[in-house]
């Protein structure tokens, strides 16, 4: 009987180390979805620059092209891209900077608006790293890392060379000016009137040429261009400097019957001034690259990411063209 129990506990041993062994090595085995990643699998990614757009709320044909090189840039480069606009309401522009800003996005592409206050949130973003690069309208008293857009005397000296054209004797300009402070002088102003000038061959003070000022508003250059109109009836030459004020003045010529006296010379992409140009009604047209553009800005914005040195203020090219020119 003794001998049985004894043999009984040995089975029951021999059972227990046999079945520890079994549950050791299942525990051991190998499982691929058990095993932890070895510190040499683990793979980083880098996400990409995430960069803000600020544009005028705009369906010129300028700003949908712009758009578009800012776009295909952003896709060659691998950059993030948010697009906002601001509209013509009080403090939208400068609204949509401060959130930007505090969404610490990795720069900012922004074309201001006529409004001074935009300098502090231009300030306030590189205050807090993030980069602002302005497209088209300058504002170098600011801290903008970098400008790209036209310079206002090659702009003027390619409008002289359209006046030259015309063939006049006895020129009287009219000009509408789009200023950002609403004095009657700027760096801007003054380079876009001595480039005008010097390209007729004659000192500013020697020109018969008179300034307004056009505030912001799709039709406030029209209201402008009737003064002229009535303050000098010799008025044989009419220039604006941007798209809004070319299609206002061509409205105003239009109505006035003086398109056999006014010659317009006028900037802007949109199909009416392409149209009117061919027509010759306008005399002139300045066109600027805006898909050239805004691939510079993205390239630019993105090597100041990066830390590469780049310039303050690129210079980009317009061009004019007559009613008998091939337009792009």
């Amino acid at each position: 009987m003794k001998s049985l129990f004894i043999f009984f506990i040995v089975v029951l041993v021999a059972a227990f180390l046999v079945s520890a062994g079994l549950s050791i090595s299942f525990l051991v085995g190998a499982n691929p979805a058990l095993n932890f990643p070895q510190s040499n699998h683990i793979e980083t990614e880098v996400s990409a620059p995430y960069l803000a757009v600020l544009l005028p709320d705009s369906r010129e044909a300028f700003m949908r092209e712009l758009l578009e090189g800012i776009q295909v840039q952003a896709n060659e480069d691998h950059v993030e891209m948010e697009v906002a606009t601001y509209g013509l309401s009080e403090g939208s522009a400068v609204a949509n900077m401060e959130r930007l800003t505090l969404a610490r996005v990795a720069g900012i592409l922004l074309l201001p608006p006529e409004d001074p206050r935009i300098l502090k949130a231009i300030d306030q973003a590189e205050a807090h790293g993030v980069p602002v690069v302005l497209l088209d309208r300058d504002f170098p008293q600011s801290r903008r890392r970098a400008f790209v857009g036209p310079s206002p005397y090659q702009e003027g000296s390619e409008m002289a060379r359209l006046i030259e054209k015309l063939g006049l004797n006895d020129l009287h300009v009219g000009v509408l000016l789009s200023q950002v402070d609403q004095k009657r002088q700027t760096v801007s102003s003054s380079l876009l009137v001595n480039g005008i000038a010097e390209g007729l061959g004659k000192p500013s003070l020697a020109l018969d040429m008179d300034e307004r000022i056009s505030p912001p508003g799709r039709f406030a250059g029209e209201e402008l261009v009737w003064q002229l109109f009535y303050s000098d009836p010799r008025l044989n030459v009419l220039v604006t400097t941007t798209a809004k004020d070319s299609l206002s003045a061509l409205q105003a010529v239009t109505e006035a019957n003086k398109l056999g006296t006014v010659n317009l010379i006028a900037v802007g992409e949109d199909h009416e001034l392409k149209k009117a140009l061919r027509q010759g009604i306008l005399k002139g047209l300045i066109l600027r690259d805006p898909v050239g553009w805004g691939k510079t800005a993205v390239k630019t914005l993105v090597a100041i990411i990066h830390g590469e040195s780049v310039s303050s203020y690129i210079s980009l090219p317009v061009k004019g063209y007559t009613s008998g020119d091939d337009l792009p």
